[in-house]
């Protein structure tokens, strides 16, 4: 596993589940850039579910978040997020949150978009924080 690709451990992480989204999330942002598949696949829960707001981008399970990751990785783009504070909540060993974000597509083509996300963490025994739910959602214009 890439030394980015790590899970958030026992640091100030741990007092506020803010701080805590922000490096899950800046740690999701460097592997999916860097295109490392075990490193994005060591930040999920076994269990985990993504959902984003694309049309079959989802994931219920180890083998389809690989899945998921290596269409992503193939594909002459990469994704990333850019976001203020995250508004985040604990209790024990659980963390949801939600952010206001702007979806930040590099490579040809790429664009900057107004971005909503949204998840739970979970840490586990080893005191390491996954994401068990991780959410994208691009919001509608009226």
């Amino acid at each position: 596993m890439s030394t980015q690709a790590r899970t958030v451990s026992r640091r100030r992480e741990d007092d506020d589940p803010a701080e805590a989204v922000d490096a899950m999330l800046r740690s999701y942002v460097a592997v999916l850039r860097g295109r490392d598949l075990d490193g994005a696949l060591a930040l999920f829960a076994e269990d985990a579910t993504l959902i984003g707001s694309e049309p079959g981008v989802s994931a219920h399970s180890v083998d389809q978040l690989r899945a998921l990751h290596t269409r992503m990785f193939a594909e002459p783009v990469t994704y990333g997020w850019e976001w203020e504070r995250p508004v985040a909540t604990r209790h024990g060993d659980v963390v949801w949150f939600a952010v206001e974000a702007t979806w930040v597509i590099e490579g040809p083509g790429g664009d900057e978009l107004p971005y909503r996300l949204s998840g739970v963490l979970y840490r586990d025994p080893a005191k390491r924080w996954l994401f068990e739910l991780f959410n994208g959602s691009r919001p509608i214009s009226r």
